[in-house]
């Protein structure tokens, strides 16, 4: 069953008139005409009555009637759910992350995002990164937080970096290292040696 010509079909039932349903949805009577009597032939029924001086709906136009107002509200539905989709609205995102990286702003990004897209079911997966690799090629998930991928595959997926992490050495206020704002990765192992070098 067509969508144009249930539209149409309301058209008409909705002015009791062919030429009023034609300037409605901007065409011409002979096109409206033919789509009642196309829609009359394919269910076998007469939909309206007609004479010189009035239209006049059908009992099996009422029915008809009453089921095509709601294809119509089905199919502008599924247009608008289609576009949802296409553009990340509806669904399911499956997310999966490195806990000890993402415990800082997994909660609130979550919560931030399902404010924004509440028809989105969002999934959570504790992963590490070797798992989160396994479940991409899977495509058991949608996206991963996780440390930075090994060189060999980083053509194979799309990243952005989030946040660059520091490492904090923590020493005491009378340790050889104190005395620095900034230490290299070797200093901490010379400044050991020094630190236990036995007394005489």
């Amino acid at each position: 069953m067509d969508i144009k010509l249930l539209n149409s079909f309301i058209s008409v039932a909705a002015h009791l008139s062919f030429s009023g349903a034609a300037r409605e949805l901007n065409t011409v009577q002979p096109a409206i005409s033919r789509h009642i009597a196309m829609l009359e032939d394919e269910l076998g029924v007469l939909l309206f009555i007609r004479n010189s001086r009035e239209v006049m709906i059908t009992t099996a136009g009422e029915q008809l009637l009453h089921d095509a107002k709601q294809i119509i509200a089905l199919a502008e539905k599924a247009k608008s759910q289609v576009k949802r989709a296409e553009q990340g609205q509806v669904g399911e995102l499956k997310i999966a992350y490195l806990s000890s990286a993402c415990l800082s702003f997994m909660a609130d990004l979550i919560r931030s995002y399902s404010q924004l897209y509440p028809d989105v079911h969002v999934s959570l997966f504790e992963m590490t990164a070797t798992e989160q690799i396994e479940a991409f090629k899977q495509n058991s998930i949608d996206v991963g937080f996780s440390r930075p991928l090994p060189t060999g595959i980083q053509d194979e997926f799309s990243r952005t970096d989030i946040y660059i992490d520091k490492l904090v050495a923590v020493v005491g206020a009378h340790h050889p290292l104190a005395q620095y704002t900034q230490i290299a990765l070797s200093q901490p192992a010379t400044a050991t040696k020094i630190n236990h070098i036995p007394s005489r």
